[in-house]
């Protein structure tokens, strides 16, 4: 017997959109498991139909041993889907990669203090590439969701220009500002040892293990310029240039 029913996985079946399809499914006689990292929140489709299993999609090894902050992460996900869920009618969530502007005053004295000595000191792995962003994308992504709703609503987009080693953010820097400017990587328990803060070492443990994810090229679609980071570096060639001492 031919049986064209299906047997469905939804994940975040909780939110807007996986309940939502969800529930259709199961109007049309699918038979649906809903995937929920709070099972209270979907008796609505127990009462369809629907069987729901408590579990997420964490894409961080290492998750649930203490390693991570864990919390930070999931205040980003709890303010993420109280934004999804919160019946606005129109909204759009950014997700920026690692700012540029980390490596000026203020972060920088705290992220890479030997910067002015002329090196970068990080435990971020020799061939890893650093997604990178400039706050002024940021914001004009902002401006253009602001302003084009119909283009923007109902997205999660990451942002990000350009990827480039800290290898090669150094000989950037070093280019722009007309001095020698080095990385050296480290191991994170060596990085700890020399004095970086051990919660900027613990991410840049983050940005080799997981790191940031954003379609670059695909960004292009949305019309809005991007700064590469040897253009950003050129705009704040001064500032570089004090932070180098």
């Amino acid at each position: 017997m031919d049986d064209r029913r299906h047997s469905v996985l939804v994940v975040g079946a909780t939110g807007t959109q996986g309940s939502a399809a969800a529930r259709g499914l199961l109007r049309r006689g699918h038979r649906v498991r809903a995937l929920t990292r709070e099972p209270a929140r979907a008796r609505h489709l127990t009462e369809w139909g629907a069987e729901v299993a408590a579990g997420d999609l964490s894409r961080m090894p290492r998750w649930g041993t203490g390693h991570w902050n864990e919390a930070y992460w999931e205040t980003k996900h709890r303010i993420e889907e109280a934004v999804r869920d919160g019946g606005l009618p129109a909204y759009t969530i950014l997700k920026p990669s690692f700012l540029m502007e980390n490596l000026l005053p203020p972060k920088a004295p705290l992220m890479f203090p030997e910067l002015a000595r002329g090196e970068i000191v990080t435990a971020v792995e020799r061939h890893v590439r650093v997604q990178m962003i400039s706050a002024d994308d940021i914001a004009a992504f902002a401006a253009a969701a602001l302003e084009r709703p119909g283009r923007f609503s109902g997205q999660s987009i990451e942002l990000a220009a350009e990827a480039p080693t800290m290898h090669e953010v150094a000989a950037t820097i070093g280019a722009v500002t007309r001095r020698t400017v080095r990385a050296i990587s480290l191991t994170p328990s060596q990085a700890v040892a020399v004095g970086c803060p051990p919660a900027v070492v613990r991410g840049e443990e983050w940005l080799n293990e997981v790191g940031y994810h954003a379609p670059i090229d695909a960004l292009a679609s949305y019309g809005v310029a991007l700064t590469g980071f040897g253009q950003w570096a050129r705009t704040h060639r001064s500032r570089l240039a004090q932070t180098g001492g």
